[in-house]
């Protein structure tokens, strides 16, 4: 079990020798295919577990284990995707915006829509892939600092 109170224990810097989830560029200097998928992909999840995480605690007043550790593997995902986006991270924050939105929309849109409404679930969707972000720019400030 970490020290530090949090679910899962995460390394603390990332090896810089690894290159496991570099962006690919392609000619006009876009990420590739692939990476914009699992970027979308990762932010979707990360999303959907602090969503889970929400409704554990209104239910029970705290979070599951499982909960946490899911919550932290998906969020770590992102983290180490930004970390290794070849750009910088206001364009990682934007391309994971757009198509985390995306998968979101596509997985849950339209059901969410039929109960909660239009407004409701863009804001909600809006909501989580801010803090998931936010988080995972938190996730990448301290790696780049213990890297350096």
């Amino acid at each position: 079990m970490p020290q530090n109170g949090a679910a899962v224990n995460l390394p603390l810097a990332r090896d810089p020798q690894a290159q496991s989830a570099k962006a690919v560029a392609s000619p006009l200097g876009c990420a590739s295919e692939e990476i914009v998928r699992r970027i979308g992909e990762a932010a979707a999840f990360a999303a959907v577990a602090i969503a889970m995480g929400m409704a554990d605690f209104a239910a029970a007043a705290q979070i599951s284990p499982d909960i946490k550790k899911l919550a932290g593997r998906a969020l770590a995902e992102v983290a180490e995707l930004q970390l290794d986006y070849v750009g910088d991270d206001s364009a990682f924050a934007a391309l994971a915006r757009r198509e985390g939105r995306k998968v979101l929309e596509l997985r849950y849109g339209a059901m969410l829509r039929a109960h909660l409404g239009t407004a409701k679930v863009d804001a909600a969707f809006d909501d989580l892939l801010s803090h998931v972000l936010h988080i995972a720019n938190k996730v990448t400030a301290v790696e780049r600092t213990l890297a350096h």
